[in-house]
């Protein structure tokens, strides 16, 4: 292997070397005009470590620059030369010192003929670090280490857990959550989450300290258009409970419930009208993000018989790096196919096609191609050029005595030339050999029309649904060359007033 490596890192120096090659050899007097080293990150313990070698592979000589902490044997060379790295240990008084980080540089005749070799050793990464508050560490920078005292644990939600000082909150990572009401001291490195909001990630915990309660809540259900709350502040909210969502009457924006404590079973309250009380996460259009903590029920607001928003792909979405195709309004957003994805569900991984079916779909495509049904966060698309795509709903029952319809958001997509793919949508209700076939309208949009969710409804008066019954959302089923893709999201079958 190592022979391979040496061939097309030589490779590499020739080329560099063609590159430079309008100089002749004498204007460099001998120094290299191409450097490469055989690592690029070196670590290493605080004390007592073995030095390490790497092979630095030149045109010509180079020189190292380094810190006196750092030893390097040979200090120049030329051609291929194995080079020892060693460091001093990082003490100070019997005990380790802060970790440390520098830059290795075997330099050549330019800067762009340096190879740099990140030297890294170990440390006490909180010696001499005084406390801050929670106010402090969310102006620090990205990376800082952060030691916060008297925090008491208010909320966990799974490897994280929130924790407040009786004025602020935060939010903490670690893979075994404090229980609620422990007080504590918090040794951390600070960092952002998706909502670019800060987030303690937990190096260790000292229990102990004062106890503290979480502030009062601010209500942002009149403003909730333009909140504007400080990180990770005490809010509340009075709407209905629609999935992840919180529909507040009469708003554009709507609350989502990025997760929820265990005690709060919000798949109960649905179709519920609550109060309900979290930690703000960040608004992102048109949606106030929030992590759930406490609820007080109102009533029902309308009788749900089945329900999705797909949030729970939401581990699936990150692996995946799906996008956001139709609230960003961007073609480009990335969308993997839900065979290509994989996380994990209840410690088994599995792609998301299979967690789907898991969850009583069936995935519905033409031409045996079930790679044509793609991921969006948290949402799905389906349909290629030529190829059809659909779903079949998980097993539900509506009592026979009631009025009920079916309502969903889909939208089709836009081409880059502006076009509006021409999609067809269909209901389809399945009760044995009794078949019933709803067609959707089509979205009738101009060439360009910016994406946005579409609402159908469909009536499922005088229909049964039970447990046997087939409901499908798919494409009508034509032999067509033309792009047919659009998107799912927000399904339910509900009762009407």
């Amino acid at each position: 292997m190592k022979r391979y490596f040496r061939i097309s890192l030589y490779t590499l120096l020739a080329l560099l070397w063609m590159g430079t090659s309008s100089c002749s050899d004498d204007d460099n007097g001998g120094v290299a005009k191409a450097v490469l080293a055989s690592a690029s990150n070196l670590t290493f313990a605080s004390k007592g470590d073995p030095s390490q070698i790497i092979t630095v592979y030149s045109d010509a000589t180079w020189t190292c620059e380094h810190p006196d902490w750092i030893r390097v044997e040979p200090e120049t060379g030329a051609g291929t030369t194995d080079v020892r790295i060693s460091v001093v240990d990082n003490m100070r008084d019997g005990t380790p010192d802060n970790p440390r980080k520098a830059d290795l540089v075997f330099k050549g005749a330019t800067k762009a003929s340096e190879a740099r070799v990140v030297v890294r050793q170990d440390g006490d990464l909180f010696r001499d670090v005084m406390p801050i508050t929670i106010e402090q560490m969310n102006a620090s920078e990205d990376e800082s280490v952060a030691v916060i005292s008297n925090l008491t644990a208010v909320a966990q939600y799974g490897n994280s857990f929130m924790a407040t000082d009786g004025s602020n909150n935060v939010l903490i990572r670690t893979e075994e959550p404090l229980a609620n009401g422990t007080t504590f001291t918090v040794y951390s490195t600070k960092t952002f989450d998706e909502q670019n909001m800060s987030v303690l990630v937990a190096d260790h915990f000292v229990v102990g300290g004062t106890p503290a309660s979480l502030p009062e809540a601010i209500d942002v259900t009149e403003q909730l258009d333009a909140v504007s709350a400080p990180d990770r502040a005490y809010i509340s909210m009075t709407g209905k409970v629609d999935g992840s969502n919180i529909i507040v009457s009469g708003k554009v924006f709507h609350g989502v419930a990025i997760a929820v404590i265990p005690e709060l079973n919000l798949s109960s309250l649905n179709g519920h009208m609550v109060e309900i009380f979290g930690f703000y996460a960040g608004s992102a259009t048109p949606a106030v993000n929030f992590y759930g903590h406490a609820a007080n029920d109102q009533g029902v607001f309308e009788v749900i018989y089945f329900q999705d928003d797909f949030e729970w792909l939401d581990p699936w979405s990150v692996a995946g790096a799906a996008g956001k195709t139709v609230e960003n309004d961007n073609l480009d957003a990335a969308a993997p196919a839900l065979t290509s994805v994989k996380a994990s569900a209840d410690g088994t991984e599995m792609t998301a096609y299979n967690f789907i079916e898991s969850k009583g779909y069936t995935l519905l495509y033409d031409k045996g191609d079930n790679k044509r049904i793609y991921l969006q966060r948290n949402y799905l698309k389906f349909g290629k050029t030529g190829n059809h795509g659909g779903l079949t709903l998980p097993p539900m029952e509506v009592p026979s005595d009631v009025e009920a319809e079916l309502v969903f958001d889909w939208c089709p997509m836009r081409q880059g030339s502006g076009k509006i793919d021409p999609v067809h949508l269909y209901v389809k209700i399945e009760n044995g050999s009794d078949v019933q076939q709803i067609d959707i309208p089509e979205c009738g949009w101009e060439s360009g029309h910016k994406l946005e969710w579409i609402r159908a409804t469909v009536s499922l008066s005088g229909i049964k649904i039970d447990r046997s019954t087939k409901i499908s959302i798919s494409q009508t089923e034509w032999e067509v060359s033309t792009a047919n893709r659009w998107f799912l999201d927000n399904i339910k079958v509900r009762q009407v007033d």
